[in-house]
């Protein structure tokens, strides 16, 4: 966690008088700003990246200094600069390192500090969020003004997000139904009006529950193109420039920049860590695994599901489960293995029936869920708590204050310290439904060891993890 130390007075942002100045600027004439160019844009935009887009302390001159340059950008593109394909990657990576940045702050030391601190914490991290926002909106200036300020669809756009936001993870990991059931469950909702509706979406949840992981090479390109995180960011691009020419409102800017932070992220882990045209990839040191004979690999798992045999286990096998059932938008990004209070209660109260099955999977126990259900994801879950419980350090309240797995686990609503170098990192790669077992290199790209589909690859991936020390 990358927090600045200089506690005294952070910079000066005003989220809504620096909004507003976006949306003003852009009805000036461009003769304003005439003495600004593109070039000018690049050069802007390099320094806001190596100002920002990093995880060592950012002191309030260094956080001052950039809100400068933002805005300097700003007027230049109301100028009629352009943003370059190199510039939009530089604020792209920014807002997605001032995100993880805010992500990764300990919400519970606003709870453990004098009453002086608190105040402190609490405004740095909203001006880190300002910050985000504002970037966010240069952003969509740009993008507004590439399309030579023609207007954008925002209700088309905005039910694209919407749908993007409102599934699942395991939606997008497990198989489609069979086409026969859904054809029998659309009839049923129709005409079978003697059945209890909350029954009839209780069996939907636990088919869904039920549902293997996908696996096949050759999924298809429609499927591949739904699941990209990239496209949810590009359609949180274009509602929020569809926004800029609206009556001017900065309260959506910085929801629709969380999920570009997020998808951004996301699709930019997805394109390095896929390896071999997204075939099934294996090293030498890992084939062992698969050759190894099943009882073997058997009580090796079951070893790891053991460690999550405790009430912590539970907690955490119950939060992995709604991780993986709740809509996107509901479970967010977090730092530790509990869900966050908000998510929590929102589960509570719009989705029972999930929050029941994750409940009752968490009370019969991981080695008992692995053992003896046919579910692949309450397996997975099971096999994840395991590793929790094993890898997890640093406070004595692991489940909500410790950095989930100490960093050696990434999964999509996870956000992060990575572990150094060396150490190697597992990660599921949603989009092609893989799993990773990788480190990096000293320049910083990933060496993978071990990539491979479906829940057997999570076997796989989950041994060779612990041969290498986990």
């Amino acid at each position: 966690m990358c927090v600045g130390r200089d506690r005294q007075t952070v910079m000066d942002i005003d989220e809504e008088e620096d909004a507003v100045s976006v949306a003003s600027s852009s009805h000036r004439s461009f003769a304003d700003y005439s003495h600004t160019s593109s070039g000018n844009v690049s050069s802007l935009t390099q320094k806001l990246y190596h100002a920002l887009a990093h995880d060592e302390t950012i002191t309030s001159k260094q956080h001052m200094r950039a809100a400068q340059v933002v805005r300097s950008i700003q007027l230049a593109l109301v100028g009629g600069a352009v943003l370059g394909r190199t510039a939009q990657t530089l604020l792209m990576c920014t807002i997605s390192s001032l995100y993880r940045r805010i992500v990764r702050m300990d919400e519970q030391s606003f709870f453990e500090t004098d009453e002086h601190l608190k105040g402190a914490l609490k405004v740095e991290k909203e001006d880190f969020m300002n910050t985000a926002t504002l970037v966010f909106i240069l952003i969509s200036t740009g993008d507004l003004l590439a399309r030579g300020r023609t207007p954008i669809d925002g209700d088309a756009a905005q039910r694209e997000l919407d749908e993007c936001m409102k599934r699942s993870l395991w939606l997008e990991l497990c198989k489609p139904p069979n086409k026969k059931r859904t054809m029998d469950e659309a009839t049923t909702s129709v005409e079978g009006e003697e059945i209890d509706p909350s029954v009839f979406e209780r069996s939907q949840m636990e088919h869904l529950v039920g549902r293997p992981m996908l696996a096949e090479e050759n999924s298809s390109g429609w499927s591949r193109a739904l699941y990209e995180p990239g496209a949810t960011a590009g359609a949180a691009v274009r509602l929020s420039s569809s926004l800029l020419t609206d009556a001017f409102d900065h309260r959506p800017f910085r929801d629709l920049m969380i999920t570009f932070a997020r998808c951004s992220a996301q699709q930019m882990c997805v394109h390095m860590l896929r390896s071999q045209n997204d075939r099934d990839f294996l090293t030498l040191s890992a084939r062992r695994f698969a050759m190894a004979a099943s009882s073997e690999r058997e009580e090796a798992l079951v070893a790891i599901v053991q460690a999550g045999e405790s009430e912590l286990g539970q907690q955490v096998l119950r939060d992995m489960m709604l991780s993986f059932l709740l809509p996107k938008s509901v479970v967010g990004v977090r730092r530790t293995l509990a869900l966050s209070r908000e998510s929590a209660t929102a589960a509570t109260a719009g989705y029972p029936f999930i929050t029941e099955i994750a409940h009752q999977t968490a009370m019969q126990g991981c080695e008992f869920v692995w053992k003896n259900s046919d579910s692949e994801l309450k397996r997975l879950c099971a096999l994840l708590s395991g590793i929790a419980m094993l890898t997890t350090k640093g406070t004595d309240d692991l489940v909500r204050k410790a950095t989930a797995f100490s960093g050696l686990v990434q999964l999509p609503f996870l956000e992060t310290v990575p572990p150094s170098p060396k150490q190697p990192r597992l990660a599921m790669v949603p989009t092609n439904r893989s799993w990773v077992l990788y480190s990096l290199s000293a320049k910083g790209t990933p060496v993978v060891e071990l990539s491979k589909r479906g829940f057997d690859g999570l076997i796989f991936s989950v041994l060779a993890f612990r041969d290498r020390g986990m």
